[in-house]
């Protein structure tokens, strides 16, 4: 697992714990848009030139898919939830 993962994972748990101690659930739209954020982190880690051609084309389609739907999102969330800083944090976290 290259560090950007074990990265990603660390922090997916940490807000996971956050949020669970709060006793405080995420709008569906936020924890959309994380699903969205991590799997585009996921990807662009998975990227190789070594890989095989059939390989980079499913990573890529991947990465333009969820990278893509992440950026939308991103800057729809920074609008609606703006004055609410735990949500503004966590949207802010990712860059894309």
């Amino acid at each position: 697992m290259n560090k950007r993962s074990l990265f990603c994972l660390l922090w997916f748990f940490i807000t996971l714990n956050v949020f669970a101690d709060s006793g405080v659930a995420l709008p569906s739209d936020v924890q959309g848009f994380i699903d969205n954020a991590d799997a585009c982190e996921h990807f662009s880690g998975e990227w190789d030139n070594n890989l095989p051609k059939a390989r980079q084309l499913d990573i890529k389609e991947a990465l333009d898919k969820n990278c893509g739907i992440a950026r939308r999102q991103q800057s729809e969330l920074k609008e609606k939830y703006e004055g609410n800083q735990e949500i503004e944090k966590i949207v802010a976290d990712y860059e894309f």
